[in-house]
Order: C-alpha cells, then sequence, then structure tokens
C-alpha cells in the first residue's frame, strides 16, 4: 500500500514503556507506508514533552507507563489536537478504564498485544478520502 504522490505520510507519536515493543509497533506502523513515526517516548512525561514540539496526527498509546496513567498523555493529545487519532493500549481493560479513555477522546481501544495488528488498518482508514455528497 503506497500513498499518493506528495501526500504527506500520517504523523504518528508512539507512547510505550517497553523498548522491544516500542520497536515491534514503530515497525508495525511504519510497514504501512501511510504513516511515519515522528516522536517515540517511554513515559508520561517524556510523552507530555513531545507534544508541545510534535504536532501529530495519531497517537499510539500504551495506557500503563511506568511513571504514570497514559490517561494523562491522551487528555493532552485531545487538547492540543483535537483530531488526532488517538489508539489505546492496555491488557487491563475493564468497563470503567474503556468508559474514561472514550471519555477522554481515544479513537479506539485494544488489548495489547493481542490487537496489535489491527493499528496499520486503522491507520489506513485515517488516511482513505471520505466520500462526499452524490451529484
Amino acid at each position: 500500500m503506497t500513498h499518493a504522490e506528495g501526500e504527506r505520510a500520517i504523523q504518528v507519536l508512539l507512547v510505550e514503556d517497553a523498548p522491544l515493543r516500542r520497536r515491534e509497533l514503530r515497525e508495525l506502523i511504519e510497514a504501512t507506508a501511510v504513516a511515519k513515526v515522528v516522536a517515540e517516548a517511554g513515559s508520561v512525561a517524556a510523552a507530555l514533552f513531545l507534544l508541545k514540539s510534535s504536532p501529530v496526527d495519531a497517537v499510539v498509546l500504551n495506557l500503563q507507563l511506568w511513571d504514570g496513567d497514559g490517561g494523562a498523555v491522551l487528555s493532552e493529545v485531545k487538547r492540543l489536537y483535537p483530531d488526532c487519532l488517538a489508539i489505546v493500549l492496555s491488557s487491563l481493560w475493564g468497563p470503567a478504564e474503556r468508559e474514561r479513555c472514550l471519555g477522554l477522546g481515544a479513537s479506539h481501544l485494544l488489548d495489547s498485544p493481542r490487537d496489535m495488528d489491527c493499528i496499520p488498518g486503522l491507520l489506513a482508514l485515517r488516511r482513505s478520502p471520505v466520500p462526499g455528497p452524490a451529484t
């Protein structure tokens, strides 16, 4: 899958505290040919810092980070970039966590690592043109 000549790749912030998982996610995202990881963070603090200097179209975010709750990152992403595609990963989803993340603006909630293969398709859908009204 390639994008049209001159079309900018989706700019992705990747937030994951496990280095091997972060590398795996980066490779998965960049294999789509529609997205590029422009910033990576391994903590809430690093992600919040990067958000102020790296405009993004999408974020792939682990909800449980070593220094805190990824919900703070999600909230800041949606405040700074309201149209940002927010893909949140967790291995510990409960009804309250799902509701909270959706309330903070998550676009998709995925079970990690089971659903990681869904990420390229979600990014490709973001790239797909929205059909206009019939003429």
